[in-house]
């Protein structure tokens, strides 16, 4: 069987760099516009989320956002990833939701004997 992605190096670079939890506070940040926006919205301090985006940016060896002291966006290179980001994490779930479906329905042979 051939299996088909839409995905290209630079995905599956991401993919095995970058955790679904960084690529969650990097959405979050996208979609908040702050930090502290962010923070809140998933329950960590201020300083984690920025030393997320930090390690992701170092690692990465650019700059997904721009901040200033009264605003926050995303380079065009950072939204770009943050588009990704939201197809890797709705695939992430895609698998999440098969296995859940997969371990409810009923599988394999049913024998029942009884006796006359």
């Amino acid at each position: 069987m051939i299996i088909e992605d839409n995905f290209d190096n630079t995905t599956l670079t991401l993919m095995s760099s970058i955790s679904p939890l960084e690529l969650r506070v990097l959405l979050k940040l996208l979609d908040s516009g702050s930090f502290t926006a962010a923070a809140v919205a998933l329950d960590l301090d201020k300083s984690q989320v920025s030393r997320v985006v930090a390690r992701v940016e170092r690692r990465l060896g650019v700059r997904l956002f721009e901040r200033s002291t009264r605003a926050l966006r995303a380079t065009a290179l950072g939204a770009e990833v943050c588009a990704r980001a939201r197809q890797v994490l709705a695939g992430l779930e895609g698998i999440e939701t098969l296995a859940a479906e997969h371990g409810k329905a009923p599988a394999g042979t049913l024998r029942l004997a009884c006796g006359v």
